[in-house]
């Protein structure tokens, strides 16, 4: 199964995320970018919430059936769950997610301890702090 992680980086109001797609471990696919003008609200759940949506859609774009999302905050915990969001401020972001998850075959969602020795998600945390 095809591993995604995703994370969010927050400097000064400012949001980066970062995707990195890994396929038997190789990475396959990566991605930043400061999403700052892409939020309404410049904060961790916004921009976790984000890179998650991103990734399954980009995933989607890849033609793949099968994901495993990796991550590290609590943040996303409403859509491992699939429970709507009380911000309204996600409630776009989470109907996009249930849009892109109906593709899938199969979605699971992993919590990883944060800079604890996994090097994709030690990437993907370094790519989203670099592109702010």
């Amino acid at each position: 199964m095809v591993e995604i992680y995703t994370d969010a980086s927050i400097v000064a109001e400012r949001v980066g995320i970062a995707i990195v797609i890994v396929n038997d471990s190789e990475v396959m696919y990566t991605f930043s970018r400061d999403i700052t003008n892409h939020v309404r609200k410049p904060n961790s759940k916004h921009g976790e919430a984000y890179a998650v949506v991103l990734a399954l859609g980009i995933a989607k774009e890849l033609c793949l059936t099968e994901v495993t999302v990796n991550y590290d905050s609590s943040d996303i915990e409403f859509l491992r769950k699939s429970e709507p969001p009380i911000d309204g401020d996600l409630v776009e972001l989470y109907k996009s997610y249930r849009l892109v998850m109906s593709y899938f075959e199969t979605i699971k969602f992993k919590k990883i301890k944060g800079h604890k020795g996994c090097p994709f998600n030690s990437m993907v945390d370094s790519l989203a702090r670099c592109c702010l």
